[in-house]
């Protein structure tokens, strides 16, 4: 039988999600809550499972610089906690792959740009009258049609273009 102050949190958290009990607290709470369950989980995982299970988390390792001071961290690949620095002490949020990143909304923007004046073009060219070339041609439908989407593709070209400078300055 393994000693269950020989695993790590992670372990003993992930068992007890087994058993659906709280993974809240730290260490010796966790280790007192998974006795209770401690015959079960050994009948259900042979100890040779057991240690090479305890290996794989210990060996999954990412390591990320601090944000403030630049010293390097490792932590397991299935943390999703705060991390701390020991160096300068800031408590930072590690970047996942389980977490979503940020929208890129200037990205967004500037493909919708581009979309409503495709949009605003081929309406125009679908609602197209003949012209006898007087002044009335520049008020017809599908002149205003291609006026607005050009008007409404500017703006939204403008807000992306902002947001990217916004953005840029605030990551200095």
């Amino acid at each position: 039988m393994t000693n269950l102050n020989s695993l790590t949190v992670v372990e003993l958290k992930r068992r007890l999600r087994e058993h659906g009990a709280p993974v809240s607290g730290n260490k010796p709470e966790l280790v007192s809550r998974l006795e209770k369950f401690q015959n079960e989980i050994f009948l259900s995982i042979e100890e040779d499972e057991t240690e090479k299970e305890t290996q794989d988390v210990v060996s999954e390792k990412l390591e990320i610089g601090c944000p403030l001071c630049g010293v390097k961290l490792r932590y397991p690949s299935n943390y999703f906690g705060n991390l701390n620095c020991p160096s300068c002490g800031r408590s930072f949020k590690p970047a996942t792959s389980e977490v979503p990143t940020k929208t890129p909304i200037g990205g967004i923007l500037f493909l919708s740009s581009i979309g409503v004046f495709l949009l605003s073009l081929m309406l125009a060219m679908l609602l197209e009258e003949p012209c006898d070339g007087g002044l009335g041609c520049a008020y017809s439908d599908s002149a205003m049609i291609m006026i607005g989407g050009v008007l409404i593709s500017a703006i939204l070209f403008g807000l992306s273009v902002i947001y990217t400078l916004a953005t840029m300055m605030m990551k200095k």
